[in-house]
């Protein structure tokens, strides 16, 4: 499986400040798109916010396009799909394989996509942050490839100072020519629980916590480590856990980061939040996952 986990921070030409993006994602055999900072303005900007992107199989970031994944809410939202938890509602976009962009002005028509593409957006907070899946293949015909991704604005982060629980909600991919492909994802949610704090300038917490999906017994453990000050503040690592019914060992990672300000006194508007991805193998069935979590 390859893995990676990209860290930007992006300053207009101007000397302008723009969004503190970050991002992550995850694999199963083949990368599929790339998250960061959106790289094309005007319509699909702003510069610098939560963006995504085909990927075009050079290797070079510097040829990457990417689009803000605000600029496209409007037409890819899906109400009948939204997922709530803790009170919250994390809100649903889907863009199918195969969807062709207008023409553009000057630059002729984009091909059309060729992956199936599943978001959520972490609710209540003032900086954008999403999480999702990218699907190629059909279930049934040859092997359904996913990956699972996140991205998000870390502008004004402030990290949580104590223990705190996270509504989270998770969307699972599994490979395979029999298992769900970009229209039938699996949706597990449940709560991620941050414990109390401790080591003073290198504060470290535990983060743990179950998904599921209770129709068909499917479980997401996560137990990792978050760092809260000094070197890798703001992220976290540890193992992921993928089972059906039964628990089994630990099968897998997981990694992510924290967004959305700890310290606000204004329900309903910001808070801690964080998102992540995992991966793994259960049973010989590769899985990826991407989660989101806001502190409720």
């Amino acid at each position: 499986m390859k893995h990676t986990v990209i860290a930007l921070a992006i300053l207009a030409a101007s000397g302008a400040a723009q969004a503190q993006t970050v991002s992550g994602s995850v694999n199963t055999g083949s990368q599929l798109v790339v998250v960061g900072g959106a790289t094309i303005g005007g319509f699909h900007g702003p510069l610098g916010a939560p963006g995504i992107g085909a990927y075009d199989g050079d290797n070079d970031p510097t040829n990457d396009q990417l689009i803000s994944l605000q600029s496209i809410e409007p037409f890819t939202r899906q109400t009948t799909l939204d997922v709530v938890e803790g009170g919250l509602t994390f809100a649903y976009y889907q863009l199918p394989s195969g969807f062709a962009h207008p023409p553009v002005p000057g630059g002729g028509t984009p091909p059309a996509t060729t992956v199936d593409m599943n978001g959520v957006k972490v609710p209540n907070l003032t900086k954008n942050v999403y999480f999702g899946m990218a699907s190629s293949g059909t279930a049934g015909v040859g092997t359904v490839e996913h990956e699972a991704w996140f991205v998000g604005d870390t502008t004004g982060r402030v990290l949580p100072a104590a223990a705190t629980n996270y509504a989270t909600v998770a969307l699972l991919g599994l490979t395979g020519a029999t298992t769900n492909d970009g229209t039938s994802l699996d949706v597990l949610q449940g709560t991620l629980s941050l414990g109390t704090p401790t080591g003073g300038a290198a504060s470290t917490a535990s983060l743990t916590g179950t998904l599921s999906k209770s129709a068909t017994s499917q479980y997401l453990d996560i137990n990792a480590v978050a760092t809260l000050s000094g070197a890798g503040a703001g992220t976290f690592a540890g193992n992921a856990t993928y089972y059906v019914t039964t628990p089994v060992a630990a099968n897998g990672t997981t990694s992510g980061q924290f967004f959305g300000n700890a310290s606000s006194t204004t329900p309903g508007t910001d808070g801690s939040a964080l998102a992540g991805v995992a991966s793994g193998s259960y049973l010989g069935t590769d899985y990826v996952a991407s989660f989101g979590g806001r502190a409720n």
